[in-house]
């Protein structure tokens, strides 16, 4: 890393830290969140130098050279990877974290299962609550049609039966009295 501490020198001093392989491996270990997640070192050219495998990794081929993040079908395990990359601005060495997908989704399942339910739950209830409305609704709507049926019918001695105090209440009430004049004035 380039600096100059006191800004009174024209030229910039480097500093230089070596660190022991064991040491940024231990590091290393303390990132994985699983044990199927490996954590690697590469060099800029991409040449594996470390990893928590203790295996040599192949550095994968970025689709998108911008992109920090990657997923992939490994054709070894029929698993999905997915990569996170940090690459140095200066030295251009890389680290990459490697994790299955499905470890990332096992803790979230139990929420998604969750939602899941919740919204078969929702779609029950609403399908139940709009079939009760629907029949609050029809229910006198019917009685009174088959009402009309048999006052078209000829049928004055028919009386519907007033069941509610709402208006439907009212439209029954109402023929009622509509059949009783009929009757009356023949």
């Amino acid at each position: 890393r380039m600096m100059d501490l006191y800004g009174r020198q024209d030229y910039k001093n480097v500093l230089a830290i070596t660190i022991r392989k064991e040491t940024l491996l231990t590091f290393a270990k303390n990132l994985p969140t699983s044990s199927g997640t490996d954590v690697s070192l590469y060099t800029g050219e991409g040449r594996w130098l470390a990893g928590t495998s203790q295996k040599v990794q192949q550095l994968p081929e970025w689709k998108n050279a911008s992109a920090n993040t990657m997923i992939e079908n490994d054709p070894d395990s029929d698993q999905t990877l997915f990569y996170i990359k940090a690459q140095s601005s200066h030295s251009k060495w890389l680290f990459v974290m490697t994790q299955p997908e499905s470890e990332l989704k096992k803790e979230t399942q139990p929420v998604r299962l969750f939602t899941y339910a919740i919204i078969l739950i929702s779609v029950i209830l609403a399908m139940l609550i709009s079939w009760v409305v629907y029949s609050w609704i029809t229910s006198p709507l019917s009685i009174l049609s088959r009402g009309m049926k048999q006052f078209q019918l000829g049928n004055l001695d028919v009386q519907l039966q007033k069941q509610r105090d709402d208006e439907f209440g009212f439209l029954m009430e109402s023929f009622n009295t509509m059949v009783e004049q009929h009757k009356k004035f023949i």
